[in-house]
């Protein structure tokens, strides 16, 4: 992917579980994840990135109409693992407030934002690099 754009936004959709822990209050659709990878993307276009890409790596398989998406793509790895190094590469990260999204902004150096259902993106300066682990 580094390959095919210049600037890299990661989304982790955290969905499985967090549709029932603390009554839903993380969970996001489908839709709304993308609403923020692409607003994120346009801010990213503005300042002057070229050709931004989104990644969205997820405890589930997204419905086929958000497959074919142009410059999103969706990590088939089916490994946490996969997924965390994967995410820690991008440029920029955004998803639940969760462990994993800390330590890949930590580890990566990755500014994120914390996704909330009333979240807006305006700015990057919206996104900050966890310092702790």
């Amino acid at each position: 992917m580094r390959s095919k754009y210049d600037c890299l936004v990661g989304v982790h959709a955290r969905r499985g579980d967090y549709a029932t822990y603390l009554d839903g209050i993380h969970y996001h659709s489908w839709e709304s994840y993308l609403h923020w990878a692409n607003r994120t993307k346009k801010i990213l276009v503005k300042l002057g990135k070229k050709n931004v890409g989104i990644i969205i790596c997820s405890d589930e398989v997204p419905p086929n109409s958000n497959t074919k998406i142009q410059s999103v793509h969706f990590s088939l790895a089916k490994d946490f693992m996969v997924d965390i190094h994967l995410l820690s590469l991008c440029d920029y990260n955004l998803g639940p407030p969760i462990s994993f999204g800390i330590w890949i902004s930590w580890f990566g150096k990755v500014p994120r934002l914390i996704v909330k259902n009333d979240t807006v993106v305006t700015s990057s300066e919206q996104f900050e690099v966890s310092t702790t682990c």
